[in-house]
């Protein structure tokens, strides 16, 4: 569901990334309408990084991802964000500083669904991304667009609990990447895929997939400007040779849409694959860069 809100006031105390504050003001509605965060949505997505205030009626755009098998959770989630009650703290507050303005479902079929009708994700839209990636040419990149924090395995390069840059250095990088990722429930997807656009090629057998370069760094992101607390993850591109099999072009293909890795309430795991843009139906949120300018 994507939730357009309206600054009421200007906003100054943001901090890069917002993901955290808006994941404090929806864990308020959620305990407003009696149901545990982590039941009312499963991952969000800000608009964009902050570049400094946000003004009087500037609109902002926030994509939340919710269980399909948790419906009245999430409408009990709806109808407290609907509700007239001040929540939030600080310059952050649902009421007094924003306002949601409106509530639309970007896959939705129909225009006279309900405002609190959340419908799984039909794989049918993503079938085409599949087909694509699965029949690649050349080289192709996943774009780090949000932190991902990535639990770091054991035998996998570096010393923090995280996976840092060198992470994909490590030969096992991608395939643990790949596991990573969240997808839906197998009862909710729709197994029949759509016939692939007909200037594909129709036979490309799998070719193994490896790591040529990558340009990723670690952010390490201030929860807010009161507070020490802060979370880091790895933004960037990653630029990557060979040919997915179906399984693979599958779960590449949905964690731009779910994410991966740890702290999704916070937006962080969002990638995007560039090269599959003239084959999307399902709009990714518009961010107007990659991440943050990395620090000199």
């Amino acid at each position: 569901m994507d939730l357009e809100f309206v600054t009421l006031k200007t906003i100054k105390s943001l901090p890069p990334w917002t993901g955290a504050r808006w994941n404090a003001l929806f864990r308020l509605v959620s305990r407003e309408a009696g149901t545990p965060p982590e039941e009312a949505y499963e991952a969000l997505i800000p608009e964009r990084w902050s570049q400094g205030p946000w003004l009087k009626d500037q609109v902002f755009t926030i994509r939340l991802i919710s269980d399909p098998n948790k419906t009245s959770q999430t409408a009990a989630f709806f109808g407290a964000l609907h509700g007239e009650k001040i929540l939030g703290s600080g310059e952050f507050v649902l009421g007094q500083t924003l306002a949601l303005k409106a509530m639309t479902i970007p896959y939705s079929l129909f225009e006279d669904e309900p405002a609190d009708y959340w419908p799984p994700l039909p794989q049918e839209l993503l079938a085409a991304e599949i087909e694509a990636l699965e029949k690649i040419e050349g080289n192709w990149r996943i774009n780090l667009l949000s932190p991902a924090r990535l639990t770091r395995p054991a035998n996998s390069p570096g010393f923090h609990e995280y996976a840092g840059p060198e992470y994909f250095d490590w030969p096992l990088a991608l395939e643990h990447f790949i596991q990573r990722i969240r997808i839906p429930e197998p009862d909710l997807q729709d197994p029949p895929f759509e016939s692939p656009p007909a200037d594909l090629p129709k036979t490309l057998a799998p070719s193994p997939l490896a790591i040529l370069s990558h340009s990723v760094i670690w952010n390490d992101l201030a929860y807010n400007r009161d507070r020490k607390m802060r979370l880091g993850g790895l933004i960037g591109q990653v630029l990557i040779a060979g040919r997915p099999n179906r399984e693979e072009a599958r779960r590449l293909v949905w964690g731009q849409y779910l994410g991966l890795g740890k702290n999704a309430r916070f937006g962080f795991g969002f990638y995007m694959i560039p090269e599959l843009e003239p084959f999307r139906r399902l709009t990714l949120l518009p961010y107007p860069n990659a991440g943050p300018k990395p620090k000199k």
